[in-house]
């Protein structure tokens, strides 16, 4: 099994927050490559050297601003080797919203709090069983559940602000964090969008859907 990578520049950052945790991460060094220290600065030399290779590794955890002067370089330079490799990437970051998408790969934004977090634990357990998926990062062992109800909040807000025939689906895309359902193992009501348009009345069957799913998951 690869191992995860997680880059952390300011070791002291991530003693602080696991301290307030039940676990370490020491207990997962089988599955986890919890770069700090040298490790770190072995791995910031590589990147700034364009020597990139991290093929051992099934995903990479990083701190946005963990490169310093150069992190837009480094920082590019790493989500441009995990879009064309489709490795799993999550930032976390103080100033974060989450946020998912899979376009080309599995890509997250996490706030620092929310990352470091009794989810982290969660997915780490999972994964070293080898059923994890990476919205349990935020959502935690009932992710199904709970992501379907946070896009499900969302859809409804939007719909009380957006009262149009016509929406624009990009709109609704950003404030609900739809794509986030595409981590889901279902089949969702086919939204018909035309140059970035979509009917008000066909995001209310989307709406729909998700409700039933909802319900059909909370049965289980």
């Amino acid at each position: 099994m690869k191992k995860i990578l997680l880059i952390e520049d300011v070791a002291s950052r991530q003693d602080d927050f696991m301290s307030e945790m039940d676990f370490s991460l020491h207990a997962y060094d089988d599955i986890l490559e919890n770069a700090i220290g040298d490790k770190y600065i072995d791995i910031e030399a590589s990147l700034k050297n364009d020597d990139i290779d991290f093929s051992e590794y099934w995903m990479i955890m990083v701190h946005e601003s963990a490169f310093g002067a150069d992190v837009k370089s480094s920082l590019g330079k790493l989500k441009e080797y995990c879009e064309e490799t489709e490795t799993p990437l999550v930032l976390f970051s103080g100033g974060a919203s989450n946020y998912y998408n899979n376009s080309k790969n599995e890509y997250m934004e996490l706030n620092t709090k929310d990352f470091y977090s009794p989810n982290l634990k969660v997915f780490f357990d999972v994964y070293r069983e080898g059923s994890h998926n990476i919205l349990m990062l935020p959502y935690g062992e009932k992710w199904i559940l709970n992501t379907l109800l946070n896009v499900l909040e969302r859809t409804n807000n939007f719909l009380d602000k957006n009262s149009e025939d016509d929406i624009v689906y990009s709109e609704y895309e950003n404030f609900t964090k739809i794509d986030m359902l595409n981590s889901l193992d279902h089949s969702f009501y086919d939204l018909s969008i035309e140059d970035d348009w979509v009917y008000r009345k066909d995001l209310i069957v989307l709406k729909d859907s998700i409700l039933e799913y909802i319900q059909e998951v909370s049965d289980v």
